[in-house]
């Protein structure tokens, strides 16, 4: 990925640079900064910065951040850069989010965690006592579920895993220190 891949902030429309609208070179002064207005950054390396709020992932333009954000490599290696805030507006938003999780995933950008993966590691790592019904909901997915519009074929095994881990973190099976931090290989899916 030479560029970083389409997923980054440089192609996303709460990059203010790109004047609310996604793709690259929306602003008339090439030299303004790229800043991610939903979360306060400054962003360094637009095309090798990541998260969920991308139109890639939040097609509904969600305006609270959800999971945290990556840097990434050429090689298509990702890691965790600034975790999302622990507020109760964050909290609130991915309650709701995890509300709307379904057996049949939705298609989703192929390259980097889904979306709804996100939403569940971050209540695990919040250890939201709230967000457990939907969680052991979630659980109960058919790891095999997929949706036969999606192209790329993704199926629930890895979302059924991240309830199971994201329940044992919040109910205390899981050590509070367990190596979890959403780090992302090239193309997992």
């Amino acid at each position: 990925m030479p560029n970083g891949g389409s997923d980054g902030c440089g192609t996303c429309w709460f990059n203010s640079r790109n004047k609310g609208k996604a793709g690259r070179n929306r602003s008339a002064s090439p030299s303004e900064p790229h800043f991610c207005i939903i979360r306060e950054l400054p962003i360094h390396d637009a095309f090798y910065t990541y998260c969920a709020n991308h139109q890639y992932r939040n097609p509904g333009r969600i305006e609270v951040p959800i999971g945290p954000v990556w840097i990434g490599r050429s090689d298509g290696y990702r890691e965790v850069w600034k975790l999302a805030p622990s507020t109760e507006e964050v909290r609130l938003n991915l309650l709701s989010l995890l509300r709307q999780i379904q057996e049949q995933p939705s298609p989703e950008y192929p390259i980097g965690i889904h979306g709804d993966n996100i939403v569940i590691w971050q209540v695990g790592e919040l250890r939201e006592f709230r967000a457990l019904e939907e969680l052991r909901r979630i659980a109960t997915f058919s790891p095999d579920a997929q949706n036969v519009n999606d192209p790329f074929k993704r199926k629930r095994h890895s979302t059924v895993s991240a309830a199971l881990k994201a329940i044992g973190k919040i109910e205390g099976s899981i050590p509070l220190d367990f190596p979890d931090e959403p780090s992302e290989k090239p193309n997992p899916i």
